[in-house]
């Protein structure tokens, strides 16, 4: 399952606006 890691990599974008 990849699908945590597409979640994770969203949050890191909204983070590192």
């Amino acid at each position: 399952m990849k699908g945590w890691l597409f979640l994770v990599i969203a949050i890191v974008a909204k983070y590192r606006t």
